[in-house]
């Protein structure tokens, strides 16, 4: 009897105790705090209601997981527990009103448990879920209006009928909002709708996975800048999956409208690929229109075929341009489709032939009217991720122009072949007019260095109408992403050069269109490392304002990278003559010199002078007699030099006049430069202005004042030295210059006066009227300016 009642007491006590924590809201919470330190992670529950054996309802879960946290708002759940025994979860119905989750990913240190290893099966026969807010590595999305039927899952696959009415994300400056409905059974897919929308792009899929494929895409986005700014232009793609389940035959197109960006450009691009695993797949595409910064492809056609060969991968590769250009060859992925890894091994040997080679103005826009043949051989291997190459290459009859340096090259012929990983070899030979040339060097591919030397006789490198330029270059080149090196000598045989002066152009040619295109100046870079030596020959010959002559001498030319560039040596004049105060001078001495100044500012030594007849007058004299009152007598002719010197340095030049005999007054001399004989012989006055329209020589005058005869034999109101404001373009600055002047009263209120600069090309004319006795009117002219002023005068004792 005892054992029947301590039977019957245990058997209620576990029924009492069954019922607590199966159909009792108390026992509901027991239940949730024992599991709570059972699982693994952090579970908290605000408010929980209902019975563990028939409906759950909660308020504000939040369960954390390793990097994952799942916040429950409100939900409401119906199921059976009885299924836990067969380690099964049956929910028949779920909703909810809204669920976060969020996850970061992070490097786990420690292999972590599956909370949900237990379980065989999991099955939903019902959930509605009103929003699902999804927060992947700071990726937010957010799904509303998520239905699901008969959804379950034998933790290896997934069966569901999922219904998203409402996809909310943010794309760029664009709001994301789609439509997603599919049903998932077994190892089977059917999408029935899948769309996303952002502003006008718009992404369609739909379709089924089943014993053949059979999905059909298409994606619009008409103004792609929208979601990349740095891009612009349009982007169409569609296509299809189709085929055997295990045999899928992938088919897409591309149309791209206005393609570009800051660097590249493609203006009209049309793509069709084709893709099968287990047989030979393609690409093709078609292109107008490239551009890479200045250069351009006006089309490009090309061919990518595939060929699986058991488990390796071959590639074919075929690409065309308009100008017979193509790229031909083969790749190989030995392991491409058992390992398909970016550390497998990769071979391929490829063909590049130019038959045009404009194609090299992609190298530089500095390259202009490229012609020629090139072609290089290329031979890969080693791994796809870290591929080594082996080339050969060769240039043929290539000529082109570098408009900017006036250099002309003409018949350069190379070749080329990789030495060592990453290092090219190459030499050849190459014209300029009638000399040959000759090139070898190397190329670093890796550190992008070229290293050459460059040799030749007789190379005509510069040949236009104003400019010729023939040498005998023995120079090493080496160029770097940073810096320039360049040593050597260089002889230069003949030379042609014109150098335009352009401060008497007052107006442009009606053909002539401006532009607001900023002027580019020839300079020597800082980052340019020079020691060059420069050896004149004896057919050196410039022109430039109103110097013509030949030049000679010797230049050495340093320049350390970041610094401006110094000479030592000395350029001199071996012929010449140069026009000055209407008059052409012969140079008699004419040195620039160096000692290791800036190259922009040499020291000057130059004399430039003129002879001029004169008669011979002597004074008749008596050794007894002091005045016989006796007539000088003509003794013959007599030559005189009279010219101009220049010393100093060419930014800060000295001008000092002198005679050969000695003795003539500087006034005497002007006069002989100006007018052909001395100031006392001087009879008309429109030689002075024909004299001084001619006038513009260079330094600082040390003339003093041109003598008051002068002015008073032409009758002229003013004659003298005088000084005007003019702007130094290398200065930045307003500078005083030295002028001659005349002026002339021409009536009772009217003033000329001209004014000629003698150290700068400046010509300025002033007419002033005297309005009344307080208020005058002037007027000013010049090649650089008109203006006019109104003064008003008040006389003060």
């Amino acid at each position: 009897m005892k054992k029947i009642i301590f039977s019957l007491t245990l058997f209620i006590f576990f029924a009492s105790g069954i019922y607590y924590l199966g159909y009792t809201t108390p026992g509901l919470h027991t239940l949730i705090r024992v599991t709570s330190q059972l699982i693994p992670g952090q579970l908290t529950i605000q408010q929980i209601d209902g019975t563990f054996a028939d409906q759950i309802q909660i308020r504000n879960l939040h369960y954390h997981y390793n990097s994952t946290d799942v916040v429950i708002n409100e939900a409401k759940m119906t199921w059976s527990p009885r299924y836990l025994i067969n380690q099964e979860i049956i929910i028949e119905e779920l909703s909810a009103n809204e669920i976060n989750i969020k996850n970061v990913s992070q490097k786990q240190t420690t292999q972590a448990s599956n909370p949900l290893a237990y379980l065989k099966h999991v099955v939903i026969s019902k959930a509605s879920i009103k929003q699902l807010n999804l927060n992947y590595n700071q990726q937010p999305i957010t799904l509303k209006q998520i239905n699901l039927s008969r959804a379950g899952t034998g933790m290896t696959h997934l069966d569901a009928d999922i219904e998203v009415n409402n996809i909310v994300d943010q794309l760029a400056n664009h709001s994301i909002t789609g439509h997603l409905n599919l049903n998932l059974r077994h190892d089977e897919l059917e999408i029935k709708q899948a769309s996303l929308f952002a502003g006008k792009a718009s992404a369609e899929v739909s379709g089924f996975v089943k014993k053949k494929w059979d999905i059909h895409w298409k994606i619009n986005a008409p103004q792609i800048k929208d979601f990349l700014p740095h891009l612009s232009g349009s982007l169409m793609t569609s296509g299809q999956i189709q085929g055997e389940r295990q045999n899928p035959i992938i088919k897409m197109s591309l149309l791209a409208n206005q393609f570009k960006n800051d660097i590249y450009a493609v203006e009209h691009l049309e793509s069709e690929q084709t893709i099968q695993l287990s047989r030979p797949s393609s690409l093709e595409f078609k292109a107008k229109g490239l551009r890479y910064k200045d250069s351009t492809i006006t089309a490009l056609t090309g061919t990518i075929t595939s060929e699986p060969q058991r488990q390796a991968l071959l590639l074919n590769i075929k690409l065309f341009d308009d100008q017979q250009n193509r790229l031909t060859g083969m790749i190989k992925l030995p392991q491409g489709l058992s390992h398909p890894s970016l550390s497998q091994p990769i071979e391929g040997n490829l063909k590049f032939e130019l038959a045009n080679v404009a194609i090299i103005k992609l190298i530089s826009s500095e390259l202009k009217n490229p012609i020629g043949h090139a072609s290089a051989d290329l031979e890969l291997n080693g791994k796809l991720n870290d591929p080594k190459l082996n080339a050969k290459i060769a240039l043929q009859q290539i000529s082109f122009d570098l408009p900017r340096y006036v250099v002309n090259i003409r018949q350069l012929n190379v070749n080329g072949q990789m030495t060592a990983p990453d290092l090219m070899s190459f030499k050849g030979t190459f014209s300029a007019g009638k000399g040959v040339g000759q090139v070898e060097g190397q190329l670093n591919l890796n550190q992008r260095v070229l290293t050459t030397s460059i040799t030749g006789h007789d190379l005509q490198t510069v040949n236009t109408h104003k400019y010729q330029l023939t040498l005998d270059p023995k120079l090493n080149l080496k160029l770097s992403p940073t810096d320039i090196s360049l040593t050597g000598d260089v002889f230069i045989s003949n030379a042609r050069l014109i150098l335009t002066d352009y401060y008497n152009v007052v107006s442009l040619p009606d053909e002539v269109k401006l532009t607001t295109k900023t002027k580019q100046q020839l300079s020597i870079p800082l980052n340019l490392a020079l020691d060059l030596t420069l050896n004149l020959g004896k057919d050196i010959f410039v022109t430039y304002d109103k110097f013509e002559g030949t030049l000679g001498g010797k230049l050495t030319i340093n320049q350390v990278s970041g610094h401006p560039a110094t000479a030592i040596g000395e350029i001199h004049a071996i012929k010449g003559h140069y026009n000055t105060y209407g008059k052409t001078l012969k140079i008699s001495e004419a040195r620039m010199m160096y000692s290791g100044n800036p190259l922009t500012n040499p020291g000057i030594y130059i004399k430039a002078q003129k002879k001029f007849e004169t008669l011979a007058i002597q004074k008749s004299n008596n050794n007894f007699i002091s005045d016989t009152g006796l007539q000088s007598a003509y003794t013959g002719e007599s030559m005189i030099i009279a010219g101009v010197q220049l010393t100093g340095s060419l930014r800060h030049p000295n001008v000092g006049l002198y005679s050969l005999p000695a003795g003539l007054s500087q006034q005497d001399i002007l006069s002989y430069l100006m007018f052909g004989h001395p100031q006392a012989n001087a009879k008309n006055p429109g030689a002075v202005l024909s004299a001084l329209s001619s006038i513009y020589a260079g330094g600082n005058s040390k003339i003093g004042n041109v003598t008051d005869k002068l002015k008073s034999t032409f009758a002229l109101s003013d004659f003298g030295i005088d000084s005007a404001d003019i702007y130094d373009t290398e200065t930045n600055k307003i500078v005083s210059t030295p002028t001659i002047g005349i002026g002339k009263k021409l009536g009772k209120n009217l003033y000329l006066r001209f004014r000629m600069g003698v150290l700068n090309p400046i010509s300025i004319l002033n007419i002033r009227y005297q309005l009344s006795k307080h208020f005058s009117l002037q007027s000013e002219s010049s090649p650089n300016e008109n203006g006019a002023d109104l003064f008003y005068t008040v006389e003060t004792d």
